[in-house]
């Protein structure tokens, strides 16, 4: 599971969930088409883009032939799942004791039953 390099903006996140949700490598043209309910300009999504990169949260996957040229293609470098464990975690300063209390407390006896059977389960 990787780490992220500091604190992430609302706009980063929505960025990421773009990529989350279309699960392709993409441009940050795409971004700005896909993104049609925001008024995001290609130049913001570029510095968007270069801040993701500076935290090591998405990638450069490649190049596509554009009109003219070629732009980078980027992918994230972080599942979904993951940037939310980490989250989580970083909110409980890494102390899993305290996570899992809270996560225990909030669950249903349900939950608790098969939490516990695949808990042996691992265990052996």
């Amino acid at each position: 599971m990787s780490r992220m390099k500091g604190t992430i903006t609302p706009s980063e996140y929505e960025v990421l969930e773009v990529m989350w949700s279309t699960e392709k490598e993409m441009t940050a043209s795409e971004i700005v088409e896909i993104s049609k309910n925001k008024t995001w300009k290609s130049s913001s999504v570029h510095l968007l883009m270069a801040s993701l990169l500076k935290k090591d949260l998405v990638e450069i996957s490649g190049f596509k032939k554009t009109t003219k040229n070629f732009a980078r293609t980027f992918k994230p470098s972080i599942s979904k799942s993951d940037f939310i464990i980490n989250e989580a975690l970083e909110f409980f300063n890494n102390d899993l004791d305290k996570f899992y209390d809270v996560l225990i407390e909030k669950s249903s006896d349900d939950v608790l039953k098969r939490t516990k059977t695949k808990i042996e389960k691992r265990l052996g």
